[in-house]
């Protein structure tokens, strides 16, 4: 029987992991590409994984981790898991250096409308089930979206 097993990566590894991810949608993915502008190209692929250093090191509204699926040693699989202490922010200017990632206007207003949509459902759930001072965990499905389900109980 294959061994499998769930590890959280270090920031010394999110290059391999971004990696991982990007093998989990086709090149025509249109969500994945708005949200990683420039994935595929070298140039694009360093950018995201240093947005992604960035994530896991500087939010104090949230905490991120950052896990791999493997199986016999493969890298089969990964994800961002987000512990969430208070609501978090739909304007992703806030998050972003939006101008920077986004130098198109026209993708800068999609990427924002993009976040904003589907934070309004992380946002709901966070408010509330974090009103006891107890995070709740919100799971970027494959990397990237889901509506977040499960509670941290410790």
């Amino acid at each position: 029987m294959p061994a499998t097993t769930v590890v959280e990566v270090s920031p010394g590894e999110i290059d391999r992991l971004w990696q991982t991810l990007d093998k989990a949608f086709p090149a025509i993915a249109p969500l994945v590409n708005i949200m990683f502008p420039g994935r595929g190209s070298p140039a694009g692929d360093a950018s995201i994984a240093a947005r992604l250093k960035a994530k896991a090191s500087k939010s104090a509204k949230s905490h991120s981790h950052f896990i791999e699926a493997m199986i016999d040693g493969e890298s089969v699989g990964a994800a961002i898991w987000t512990e969430f202490f208070e609501e978090p922010s739909s304007d992703l200017a806030e998050l972003e250096d939006v101008e920077r990632v986004w130098p198109e206007e026209s993708d800068r207003a999609f990427a924002a409308l993009v976040w904003e949509q589907y934070m309004v459902h992380r946002g709901a759930f966070v408010r509330e089930h974090a009103k006891d001072g107890t995070p709740v965990w919100g799971r970027l499905r494959d990397g990237l979206f889901s509506s977040p389900r499960l509670r941290h109980s410790t």
